[in-house]
């Protein structure tokens, strides 16, 4: 029969009727499921459906470390007082986020702050009818409503900030903060049965903080200026931010929803089982990653990384430490802790193939590793095989066949009460500041999971700040070492043998006198020895270019 036939014709056109809409049908399908939509407003239903409350923007949160120019102690105490602003170099404003004294006669302190600015008591409009909808106004295009920060009253009457109106009664004075398709902050009222209604006719006033969100997750060594409520009580201060400044997140983009809508309905907010700990962490304002150490039920450790990578600050780990405390059971203790990076130290020889050039080569090796081994992409405790880092340099393009001739873990040092049964890790001190590090051997029948402490005791006598090497964590006794800070030192324990330097934790800056610090060595693998690596303390295994030593062989 003809193509042409006016019967052929008419079928083709219903067939393709039929195809749009089965097109459509199977579109609408996919967005009906959580695992498989692709639109952010099917997202966004799904939501609603359980309850879910997106979140606002998260601001970045940093430690900034103060201390006085000259190295000397600080000669008075320092009252920092909540919501004292600083400023970035960028110009971002900075609050303290708790009251804060520095002590006299120590020599480094950390002050908590978040990249945030209060908006005063405004007039947010009057509550005409029980469907009116209620914004925030005209917000700045470049600063975001920060999560949690509404204070509200109507009529002169304070209003509670709830996440969900479920546990609330016909009289409760509740609201929340959502946000519409477009990301856009509205009130939103009980319907008298789950939370009260205001009444026809009430003035709503509120006052919040705005942030600059993703934006104020800027790199270490951002902030030089003194406030006048420090520069006032004495002179010669200067401060620092030691670490990049973490935490910071937009409004919940499509990846976050669909990772925390399944975790908020999987736990309901109580925490029993070490996935319980984990997921109800990850939900928390500001935290990207999270394991938890449980030691059955009746102690737990949970180690967190905030987004944007780098190390979570005191404010960081304080809120997860509450958000743990109001969800777990009565009898469990729960400390939190900050993960920190467990350098990765590689050297490679590579054959390039033919024609390539050995900046070449070494750059797209690099790039690979650096891409595979950062905060994001590497995992709490993540395995560093060198199976697997053959697989990933020998997949790129320009490389022929490769040998990796050393491979060995740096895990972070961390200060340590020696007191204490447990390692617990002291947060208020400034951190290590290892520049150089290199591994010469260790010796260990078992390699995959040996590894030997040595203890580093931080000391000023006479005007003098030098450190000390210990291998019992008591550090009594005579010390196995005496060092410089600035100046390497080599160490030989009884498995391990390497070499290091020590510096100030800032410029001009001393450590507190008797901090000790735990330092973690572990075996190494060389000259085609495999050996896989685990880091210790539960850190994140991390590689920087500096620590890639590639030796290229081109092929003309």
């Amino acid at each position: 029969m003809s193509e042409g036939n006016i019967f052929i014709l008419t079928l083709s056109i219903f067939a393709g009727i039929a195809e749009v809409i089965h097109y459509y049908i199977d579109g609408m399908a996919r967005e009906a499921f959580l695992p498989t939509c692709r639109r952010y407003s099917s997202l966004y239903k799904h939501a609603k459906l359980v309850d879910y409350h997106i979140k606002s923007a998260i601001p970045s949160s940093v430690d900034l470390t103060v201390y006085m120019q000259d190295g000397t102690s600080f000669p008075v105490d320092i009252n920092v007082p909540q919501n004292t602003v600083f400023n970035s170099k960028d110009g971002k404003p900075w609050i303290t986020t708790r009251n804060v004294t520095i002590e006299k006669g120590t020599y480094t302190y950390k002050v908590p702050v978040a990249q945030k600015e209060a908006v005063a008591e405004v007039e947010l409009g009057t509550y005409t009818s029980h469907d009116i909808i209620i914004t925030l106004g005209d917000l700045p295009a470049d600063r975001k409503y920060v999560e949690g920060s509404m204070v509200l009253t109507i009529d002169g009457e304070a209003w509670t900030l709830v996440d969900t109106f479920a546990y609330s009664g016909p009289g409760d004075r509740v609201y929340k903060v959502e946000l519409d398709s477009t990301l856009q902050p509205y009130l939103v009222f009980g319907d008298g049965q789950f939370g009260r209604k205001p009444t026809i006719g009430s003035q709503i006033k509120g006052q919040y903080y705005l942030t600059y969100g993703s934006s104020g997750n800027i790199p270490s060594n951002q902030f030089d200026k003194v406030p006048e409520v420090m520069s006032d009580v004495t002179s010669g201060l200067s401060i620092t931010n030691t670490i990049a400044a973490t935490g910071g997140s937009d409004y919940e983009d499509f990846d976050t929803l669909k990772e925390h809508i399944p975790l908020s309905i999987k736990t309901l907010g109580v925490a029993i089982t070490k996935e319980d700990y984990e997921a109800i962490a990850m939900l928390i304002d500001g935290v990207d990653k999270a394991y938890c150490n449980y030691i059955c039920g009746k102690y737990v450790e949970v180690y967190i990384t905030p987004d944007g990578g780098s190390e979570a600050s005191t404010e960081l780990i304080n809120n997860v430490k509450q958000r743990m405390e109001s969800s777990k059971v009565l009898t469990t203790r729960v400390s939190v802790y900050s993960t920190h990076a467990a350098k990765i130290y590689l050297s490679a020889t590579i054959t390039g193939k033919k024609s390539f050039k050995s900046i070449d080569i070494s750059n797209q090796v690099k790039k690979a590793l650096l891409d595979a081994y950062n905060y994001q992409s590497s995992g709490i405790n993540k395995s560093v095989r060198q199976s697997d880092l053959y697989a990933l340099m020998d997949n790129q393009p320009m490389v022929d066949f490769l040998t990796i001739t050393e491979l060995y873990l740096l895990p972070y040092p961390i200060a340590i009460n020696i007191n204490s049964q447990n390692t617990e890790e002291i947060v208020s001190v400034p951190a290590l500041n290892i520049t150089y590090f290199k591994m010469i051997s260790f010796n260990t029948a078992t390699p995959e999971t040996d590894y030997e402490n040595c203890y580093i005791q931080t000391v000023i006598e006479d005007g003098n700040a030098f450190y000390r090497i210990f291998t019992n964590k008591n550090v009594s006794g005579n010390a196995l070492y005496t060092g410089q800070y600035g100046k390497p030192i080599n160490v030989s324990l009884y498995k391990s043998k390497f070499t290091m330097t020590i510096n100030l934790p800032v410029e001009n800056a001393n450590y507190e006198n008797g901090t000790v610090y735990q330092l973690t060595t572990q075996p190494m693998g060389s000259n085609g020895r495999l050996v896989d690596l685990i880091p210790h303390n539960y850190n994140i295994p991390v590689i920087s270019s500096d620590n890639i030593t590639l030796t290229i062989n081109e092929v003309v």
